[in-house]
């Protein structure tokens, strides 16, 4: 209760200062209620964006719970998703959209896309008079600004390896006019307009300078940046950033998009992503109605919100199995830190480094006991990185299949030479070694800290001593890309919009950033990484379905075989929401309840 009292007096003071309590004030005009209209500024493009969807009414402020600060504000780089899942579509937009429910592309900031009969040159065309945030134009030479950055080789995001083709080359990008982007490829790629889609764009006249100076990678859009100087295409713009508080946005007075009725979107005033230290909080501030959506309704809260619903005014809905694939990994990072020491003590790597070890966590570890004890029974046993919720690329039969089996574990343990030679319970290697190493997990995650704490007790059973230490998201992500200093992780990872093997790229590639257990190889360091890149590349270039499906399951086989992570399970998705929110249109693909926030609006 004092936390909420707290949270209120917060909110009132600054609803009270700013004006939040209902529509912004603007020029005469009636919307679809007599709410007078709110300003925007200027025209809308020539040629617009119309949302065909339900019409909405002006005004109002809509609070989304998240769990982390952002670690930057450059959409363009971001690759976790305590960043992406508050800028990217609130604050920058791609060149082209994605619908989460009818999983298709749709034109976004083009009037038309074409391409060669060869799917080797692909033709956009901007609409005019579209305009980032801070009222300047958006022309093409926008467009090649951030690929140009995008394909540096001297700055690293989740971009990059989704366009690389097999040659190692990039494909070229011109600005043939000032509405006009042309792309040429030197082979064609499956899902090229994906790509196109998962690309956010930042402004040119804003951080081509910095780029210029080398300094984009690490000083540009930062979490110090102004509001003011943190501009996109998005329906939102950044008011405020308070830390562990708040992130507040306002209205993008120079949005693209119109509604069928011809008026500007977005509806809502303002949008606040409010900042929790963990799940817990997150439950209890929707249960107090401090925040409109809950987009990550844990398994063990579910029957608690399902029966106050009424009550709370609310709805839970269940989304059936989702994308999200809990695992466990080793690092197996055979590089140097800059004071020239291992990134990973020699004695470990070389257990990490051997499958066999690897294959007896995986034989050690109780999934069931996971998903009852962590997921209240809503979930679905894995073993491979390709959730079942994937109905296109999915395939059981490629997956090796490791049963629960403390047996086989200690078998495998005693192969690679770790066995309890003492009697203490802890297994020794032949030079007395104890096998024991640290386990992290961000601590804001309830069920990621109690499936730790099954897997502790799993692995104590067969003679593995693991020390657990929760540790903040932001920090484990900073281990995990850039210090690389943990021995073993828990961690989750969720399949891209679309959910197709190409824009996985960047986790399943041995060169990919997002490749944990080793990122940013320079040349794969086994021969089933090399494998699964040449498999994932040629997969890239591939047109035809039935054999990009055959590339795929080989792929899921080979990571299933050798285990750079040892995939757990799927739990079940769920989210609640508000009933004063209209055009909810909610999704188990992120960002799940908000995907679509140029649409949401509060019922009057």
């Amino acid at each position: 209760m004092k936390l909420r009292a707290i949270a209120f007096a917060l909110v009132t003071v600054f609803c009270i200062a700013t004006g939040c309590s209902g529509p912004a004030s603007g020029p005469p005009g009636a919307g679809p209620t007599g709410v007078a209209n709110p300003p925007f500024e200027g025209e809308p493009p020539a040629e617009p964006y119309v949302y065909e969807g339900e019409t909405g009414v002006y005004g109002g402020m809509l609070v989304i719970p998240t769990a982390q600060d952002p670690k930057s504000f450059n959409g363009l780089t971001a690759g976790e998703t305590s960043t992406t899942g508050i800028v990217n579509g609130p604050i920058y937009s791609a060149l082209i959209g994605f619908d989460n429910i009818a999983q298709k592309i749709d034109n976004g900031l083009c009037t038309s896309i074409e391409s060669s009969e060869d799917k080797l040159v692909w033709t956009f065309k901007i609409r005019k008079g579209v305009r980032w945030s801070d009222g300047e134009p958006f022309t093409a030479n926008d467009v090649k600004f951030n690929f140009d950055v995008a394909f540096d080789k001297n700055i690293d995001n989740s971009v990059k390896s989704s366009f690389e083709q097999s040659d190692g080359t990039l494909p070229k990008v011109e600005a043939v006019d000032d509405l006009t982007v042309k792309f040429t490829l030197t082979e064609p790629n499956a899902i090229f307009l994906d790509n196109v889609g998962s690309t956010y764009l930042v402004p040119r006249h804003k951080w081509e300078e910095s780029y210029k100076k080398g300094e984009f990678a690490d000083r540009a859009l930062t979490i110090d940046t102004r509001p003011e100087d943190v501009v996109g295409l998005g329906p939102f713009r950044l008011k405020e950033f308070a830390s562990e508080q708040r992130v507040l946005m306002e209205r993008n007075p120079y949005y693209w998009k119109v509604d069928k009725k011809g008026q500007r979107l977005p509806y809502l005033d303002r949008v606040i992503f409010r900042i929790v230290p963990d799940m817990n909080t997150m439950l209890s501030v929707f249960q107090n109605g401090e925040v409109d959506m809950h987009w990550n309704v844990r398994p063990e809260d579910y029957s608690l919100l399902k029966r106050e619903e009424q009550n709370g005014d609310y709805t839970v809905q269940e989304l059936g199995p989702g994308y999200n694939v809990l695992y466990i990994m080793v690092n197996q990072n055979t590089g140097k830190n800059k004071a020239g020491k291992p990134n990973v003590d020699p004695v470990l790597s070389e257990w990490f480094r051997n499958v066999k070890f690897r294959k007896a966590l995986a034989h050690a570890i109780d999934r069931q006991a996971i998903i009852t004890t962590a997921f209240q029974g809503l979930g679905t046993p894995v073993e491979t990185f390709c959730p079942p919720a994937n109905k296109v690329w999915y395939d059981k039969d490629a997956s090796v299949s490791y049963d629960y089996s403390p047996d086989k574990a200690k078998a495998l343990l005693k192969e690679v030479g770790l066995e309890d030679r003492d009697g203490d319970g802890v297994a020794e290697d032949a030079a007395g070694h104890k096998c024991a190493f640290r386990l992290v997990t961000n601590s804001n995650n309830q069920a990621r800290v109690a499936a730790a704490t099954v897997i502790k007790e799993n692995l104590k059973a067969v003679g593995i001593d693991i020390t657990y230490q929760g540790v903040e998201f932001n920090s484990m992500v900073d281990a995990l890309q850039k210090t690389f200093d943990w021995d073993a992780a828990i961690g989750g990872w969720q399949s891209g919009n679309p959910p197709d093997p190409v824009l996985m790229k960047n986790i399943v590639l041995s060169s990919g950033m997002l490749h944990f257990s080793f990122p940013l190889q320079k040349s794969p360091s086994t021969e089933w990484e090399k494998r699964i890149d040449e498999l994932m590349m040629a997969n890239a270039r591939t047109v035809d379905l039935a054999e990009r499906k055959k590339q795929f399951s080989e792929v899921q086989h080979l990571w299933s075989e050798n285990l750079p992570e040892i995939d757990l399970l799927v739990p079940n998705y769920f989210v609640a929401v508000k009933n004063k929110v209209g055009n909810v249109r909610s999704s188990p693909l992120a960002t799940y309840t908000y995907w679509n926030i140029d649409e949401l609006y509060l019922k009057k």
